[in-house]
């Protein structure tokens, strides 16, 4: 055997396909078709039935004018209008049909599934973030809240991702996995009230795990975040809606304040919220 024919010294070859002079791993392909099949699955059935009563909701309120939205979205529906207002953008490129309003869940659903392996991979193994992956492309419920023009699978993607920024930040609190996870989780209690319950004990992990100034600011930032959420005057849920609010405002001052010995006052925190 020539020299030219032995394998460089140290260098280690994973099984997989050559694409564009890249060789993609086992693992890759494994993934991107699970992903494909994820989007096959969700796609397909968009257009099987006919909105219902608050789907049929949202399609009115996409068809609003930006300000009547926004009114209507506070006014009517009994969560944050993050979700609205996304779709409502979408809905000017792409109309407001019921495939096109569905399609974004669809999206966020099938987002899921590289966001669920890679949380998994963070957490435990390679192994296990495909096997995770595996079972969000077929999980029954990721495929039914991912052909609804509602806020859920979109709640579902942003707290994913924010529990893998968590993991990361927990592995390796750095400024940039910081960041991620606070964008993320602002990102998602501004969609749905709901991700509060996934959100606070990583914020008290966090502040545990790394008693620092930039993971003080993080959680500060994230619940400024819902304080920052319009008010509900539905009626619907108006009690726990303010009360949250009213909680993370005050959360906010007392960890900006006291972790990371800033000496910011309430005042500076909720005026013009």
């Amino acid at each position: 055997m020539t020299t030219s024919d032995s394998p460089a010294v140290g260098v280690s070859r994973r099984p997989g396909m050559a694409v564009g002079g890249r060789v993609l791993s086992t693992e890759s392909l494994i993934l991107g078709a699970l992903i494909v099949l994820a989007a096959v699955i969700r796609i397909v059935v968009l257009n099987n039935q006919s909105l219902w009563a608050d789907e049929a909701l949202t399609a009115y309120e996409m068809r609003l004018p930006f300000g009547a939205m926004i009114h209507t979205v506070t006014t009517v529906e009994v969560t944050p209008p993050l979700y609205f207002v996304l779709v409502w953008g979408w809905a000017k490129l792409f109309g407001a049909g019921p495939v096109a309003l569905r399609a974004v869940s669809a999206l966020a659903s099938v987002a899921l599934v590289p966001i669920g392996y890679a949380a998994t991979r963070e957490l435990i193994s390679r192994p296990a973030g495909l096997l995770a992956a595996a079972l969000m492309t077929v999980n029954p419920l990721a495929i039914w809240y991912g052909q609804e023009a509602r806020s859920y699978m979109l709640l579902a993607a942003l707290t994913g991702a924010a529990f893998l920024a968590f993991a990361r930040a927990l592995r390796a609190p750095s400024r940039g996995n910081l960041i991620a996870w606070t964008a993320f989780s602002a990102l998602a209690v501004m969609t749905h009230f709901f991700a509060g319950f996934a959100i606070a004990p990583q914020a008290v992990l966090l502040l545990w795990r790394h008693r620092t100034r930039a993971a003080a600011i993080a959680a500060a930032v994230v619940a400024a975040a819902v304080r920052s959420v319009p008010p509900d005057r539905s009626g619907l849920a108006s009690g726990v809606n303010n009360t949250a609010r009213q909680a993370a405002g005050a959360l906010a001052v007392a960890i900006y304040g006291t972790l990371a010995g800033s000496p910011t006052e309430p005042d500076q925190f909720t005026t013009g919220l």
